[in-house]
């Protein structure tokens, strides 16, 4: 076989090796979805809204794992890092072990202990007060800038 030939060969199964890996990166992935919660609970309604958006607007398939059927939360993290599991759902207490920047999702339940600091909180709150007045309008809820001190 001349160099030609042979390179000719080459060109070409190298074509053909590419375009065998193109349509099986193109071909449709089966998603694994793990959640911390039973069935009908909020993450599991999320994580079934979830599976059928991307099943509407993709080729792709979700399959979602209700609380207990993977293991704890510690097995859980485990498969997710191992890239067994694509999508999780999981406490932010535990994942917070494990990815410090996760620890963001607790300040919500940072507060004062003392209640007269509670109290100046929500009465000096910028969320509360100024950007988001309205929302607690909404819920009948009243600014607390008007809380006095015992």
């Amino acid at each position: 076989m001349t160099l030609k030939k042979r390179l000719t060969t080459a060109v070409a199964g190298a074509l053909v090796t590419s375009m065998v890996g193109f349509s099986s990166a193109a071909m449709a992935a089966n998603w694994r979805y793990a959640h911390e919660e039973f069935e009908g609970d909020v993450q599991d309604v999320f994580a079934h809204k979830f599976k059928e958006y991307v099943e509407e607007h993709s080729d792709n398939t979700v399959q979602i794992f209700r609380f207990g059927e993977l293991g704890e939360s510690d097995d859980i993290m485990e498969q997710t890092q191992m890239g067994i599991l694509q999508f999780v759902n999981q406490s932010p207490g535990f994942t917070g072990s494990l990815i410090p920047e996760a620890q963001i999702f607790f300040i919500p339940y940072l507060l004062p202990v003392d209640d007269e600091d509670i109290i100046d909180f929500f009465r000096t709150s910028v969320a509360i007060n100024e950007m988001f007045p309205e929302l607690y309008a909404e819920q009948g809820f009243e600014a607390f800038t008007n809380v006095s001190r015992r």
